[in-house]
């Protein structure tokens, strides 16, 4: 193998001992490696580039020890390619084909613009964690506990990371009203108070019920308030790096993020 060395690559040598058995060499070289093959393998869709494709990662696996799982192995297509031709190259890679990219500690990794259908699984927990209970046995106290540690509490973790389109904000109000005032999904109830009021907190008369979308921008805000006063951290500079002035543009308003994702 060969290293870079001041901008210049090294001699060849043979490494005396692998990575995983303690390599005295920093591990991020192994990342590099990784690295190095996530860009090797985003490639044209073509039966050319799937040979190539197929090449890289037998080389890959041949000098890192490691082994392809074609069983647990997707592969995804532009929507550009015609049907026929991805089924065509997925056959030949051996590969699931799939529509996306899947989903990353619970949250999907995006591929295009975000829509309510990309967030539409935090809609479908709440309510598969809701059909159990019967808030209309419930006090009023329980129900508003109910709705904040199941609906509420739910996309807090995906709302750190990304601006969640207003119908997936508006379906988990939706749920939560049904809840506190003791409708089902069948039988809607009328509610007792103005909801605004529901909102303020119980010092002023409320319920303390937080609204989804403001609580989803106040987690952003706290990502972007990172980033401002912390901006010689590591992912710090690689966001400038990446992304540049646009950062600060979008926070004086002077731009709207066409993904809404951090």
């Amino acid at each position: 193998m060969q290293i870079l060395w001041n901008g210049a690559p090294s001699e060849s040598f043979h490494p005396s001992r692998g990575v995983r058995q303690g390599d005295p060499i920093s591990l991020y070289l192994f990342v590099l490696c990784i690295e190095r093959l996530a860009h090797s393998i985003q490639s044209e869709a073509s039966t050319v580039q799937v040979h190539t494709l197929k090449k890289v990662l037998a080389s890959f696996c041949r000098h890192s020890g490691l082994k392809v799982s074609d069983a647990k192995t997707n592969i995804f297509f532009s929507k550009n390619v015609p049907l026929d031709k991805k089924q065509a190259l997925s056959n030949l890679m051996g590969f699931t084909r799939v529509e996306d990219l899947g989903y990353y500690l619970g949250v999907p990794i995006l591929h295009s613009r975000i829509k309510g259908q990309t967030y539409e699984k935090l809609i479908e927990k709440a309510d598969a964690r809701l059909s159990g209970w019967k808030a209309a046995s419930l006090s009023m106290a329980g129900r508003v506990v109910l709705s904040q540690a199941v609906v509420s509490a739910l996309p807090y973790y995906t709302m750190q990371s990304a601006l969640l389109p207003n119908s997936i904000s508006a379906g988990l109000e939706k749920r939560i009203r049904r809840i506190i005032w003791g409708g089902s999904e069948d039988k809607r109830k009328l509610s007792l108070v103005k909801w605004e009021e529901v909102y303020l907190p119980k010092a002023l008369g409320g319920l303390g019920v937080k609204r989804q979308r403001v609580m989803n921008e106040a987690l952003l805000m706290k990502i972007g308030w990172k980033f401002l006063t912390d901006q010689n951290s590591l992912w710090a500079r690689i966001w400038k790096v990446k992304y540049g002035n646009i950062l600060f543009e979008d926070m004086a308003g002077h731009r709207k993020p066409s993904s809404g994702i951090i």
